[in-house]
Order: structure tokens, then sequence, then C-alpha cells
């Protein structure tokens, strides 16, 4: 089984307290650990926030963290994120079509992953 987990405002990987980073990012990230302890495989799917950070990181054994391009890689205000939408949904449909991945269930964080999630489900 395959997950695909779109949290384009919150990257599991930031630091807490920084920015709007806080309990979303913590709850993705736990949950991908319950999940690959159950065999499960995980992409995890959020905006770049730095120049520097590499397109795929490997999280544990089966759990990717995606970063897409969108916007400037910089922290930005939740409700700021809105206008990276369009720009998100092209490159995360051109990252899932490279890879020729196919998911099983596709989950969101927050409203703005949401409309996401409802815009790509059926590709």
């Amino acid at each position: 089984m395959r997950i695909a987990e779109i949290s384009i405002h919150s990257c599991p990987l930031r630091p807490l307290g920084t920015g709007d980073v806080g309990g979303m990012n913590l709850y993705i990230l736990r949950l991908s650990e319950e999940m690959n302890k159950l065999g499960i495989e995980v992409d995890i799917f959020a905006r770049r926030h730095n120049q520097n950070e590499e397109e795929i990181i490997r999280i544990n054994e089966r759990t990717r963290l995606i970063h897409i391009r969108a916007g400037q890689p910089a922290d930005l205000p939740a409700m700021d994120v809105y206008n990276c939408l369009p720009e998100f949904e092209a490159n995360l449909l051109a990252f899932i079509n490279r890879e020729g991945t196919n998911y099983d269930i596709l989950r969101s964080h927050y409203w703005t992953s949401a409309i996401i999630a409802e815009k790509i489900k059926n590709n």
C-alpha cells in the first residue's frame, strides 16, 4: 500500500516553533513513522521552504519527504500559501507523472492541501 500525504504549508522536518511550525508537522511525522511500522509506503509532499533543501529526503525505510517548488522558498504565513496552490499542483503532478507512482490513499492536511488533493485525486 502507498499513501500520499499532502501538506503544502507544513513540512514535518522543520524545527518546531519556527514560523508556523507546530503540531501538524509533528503529527504528520509521527503518523508516517507508525505507517512505516505497518509496512505502508508514504510520500509526504510539502512546499519547499529553503532553496538548499533536497527534493527528496528519506525519513525512514518506507517514507519519503518530497519538497515541491511553489512560490518563494521561504517561510510564508499559512494564508499566503493560497497563492502558491496552482504552482504546487502543477509541480506535484509533474513529480508523480515523472515517478510513475500510483497511490492507494490520498490524504491532505489543512484546507489548502485539501484543495490540491481534490484537484489531483483522479490523476
